[in-house]
């Protein structure tokens, strides 16, 4: 099964290489991918979260009410950026324990190919063009960290390394009701 990194390792830094070869190794990778998205309940994810440097996002259609229930992407590229914004609170298994509202462009076009190498193009709006920009920055070397201030990004690493040291945020024993965000 595949895990996510965690930050600093160097392949949330690192550029993913276009994909060149549609076979069943991509295909059976990819899938596995995809079946650790839907396991962790995640909206999206890119290779480069498991350490595999090759240009491929996976999207999770259950929560994007997508066709599908889950989609491919291989060698995706923007091709035009909408002028409209979108802000959503991004968060990532690759950097545990944190979240920030990040803003980005509501209305993308693209190319991809899918996982036999057919040329796919698409035209995606608000939360989905949200999900597809936040994967792709991994492919390009990225994460949300790299779209807020310096500043913001040191605290929350701070934060997020802290955590991990201690094991995570404790929650306090509740009686849960009306008053609960959970």
């Amino acid at each position: 099964m595949l895990t996510p990194v965690i930050y600093p390792d160097k392949a949330l830094s690192t550029p993913a290489q276009i994909v060149t070869t549609f076979d069943d190794n991509l295909h059976n990778f990819a899938t596995a991918l995809g079946q650790m998205m839907h396991d962790m309940h995640l909206v999206g994810v890119a290779a480069n979260m498991v350490g595999n440097l090759q240009q491929i996002i996976v999207l999770n259609g259950k929560f994007l009410n997508l066709e599908q229930e889950t989609v491919y992407m291989v060698n995706p590229v923007v091709t035009v950026i909408g002028t409209n914004k979108h802000r959503a609170i991004e968060a990532s298994p690759s950097l545990p324990f944190i979240e920030t509202p990040i803003e980005r462009p509501a209305h993308i076009f693209m190319k991809y190919q899918t996982l036999t190498g057919e040329s796919q193009e698409g035209e995606y709006l608000d939360d989905v063009a949200h999900v597809i920009q936040h994967e792709m920055d991994y492919v390009a070397g990225q994460t949300f960290l790299d779209r807020i201030p310096k500043a913001k990004a040191r605290l929350l690493k701070e934060k997020m390394f802290k955590l991990i040291r201690t094991g995570g945020p404790k929650i306090k024993p509740h009686v849960h009701g009306a008053h609960c965000n959970h």
